[in-house]
């Protein structure tokens, strides 16, 4: 997860972001005792569906607060003043997605006593990552994060520095989904993807652009034009309306059984 977040964060912010992993995991195995839940195969499995979730909270307050730091202000106020802003915004993901599991945790029957455990598991853990990334995720970041509020400057580019950085990412991605330390055909698949991103990675350092920045300027123009055509304000929502109308209607004609 770390070697995912420094992709595309700093490693100061993909640190920050990283931490409410463990911390989060660690509240969920305390809510887990308390409720008099065992460490079994089915919360392991709960726990690592949750792992992509754990991270977005602290991923949009550590950006946040990155925000706030560019536009001049202190470590503790643009973590205070970061997180504030939101905060609501996370409220409102954490309780949509824990909302989408509580049905699944008053299952009854035989089903319901083993998938129950899944999503009674991601609550806990969901929730604990909302306190956390409210608490110790700006905590962190005004102790962690530079002292200084200039945009970050370019480093001087080195092959051997980012072919190495490339290899060692690569290596660790395909040991980590590899199986009983033999990689197979998903370590092989995901080692080329890490690759793949890394190499436009060294391209864009290479000729001293951000390939990020060029692809979010590609779809802010396109969702600009979207937005401003009036063709665009009735196409858009009725193409919508019908996709949503299809997959409502894919039960009742018997489409999924």
């Amino acid at each position: 997860a770390l070697i995912v977040l420094y992709l595309f964060l700093g490693f100061r912010e993909a640190f920050i972001a990283a931490l409410i992993i463990p911390f989060s995991l660690f509240f969920s195995f305390i809510a887990l005792n308390i409720a008099g839940m065992t460490f079994n195969t089915m919360t392991l499995l709960a726990m690592i569906i949750a792992l992509g979730l754990l991270v977005d909270n602290a991923i949009v307050v550590v950006e946040n607060v990155v925000v706030f730091r560019l536009n001049g202000n202190s470590r503790i106020q643009a973590a205070k003043q970061g997180t504030a802003e939101v905060a609501p915004a996370i409220l409102a993901a954490t309780l949509t997605t824990m909302a989408a599991f509580i049905p699944l945790a008053f299952m009854e029957g035989r089903i319901g006593l083993i998938i129950s455990v899944i999503p009674i598991t991601i609550i806990f853990t969901v929730g604990a990552s909302f306190l956390i990334s409210l608490s110790v995720t700006p905590t962190l970041a005004a102790r962690l994060l530079p002292k200084t509020h200039r945009l970050p400057t370019q480093k001087e580019f080195s092959w051997k520095r980012e072919i190495s950085e490339a290899l060692i990412i690569v290596v660790l991605v395909a040991l980590a989904f590899s199986t009983n330390g033999r990689p197979g055909v998903l370590s092989l698949l995901t080692a080329l993807l890490m690759a793949a991103i890394l190499t436009i990675r060294i391209a864009a350092r290479y000729k001293k652009v951000n390939a990020f920045d060029g692809l979010a300027g590609t779809y802010q123009k396109l969702l600009q034009k979207v937005i401003t055509n009036p063709k665009s304000r009735v196409i858009v929502p009725l193409i919508t309306f019908i996709a949503f109308i299809a997959v409502l209607s894919t039960v009742p004609l018997g489409l999924i059984k």
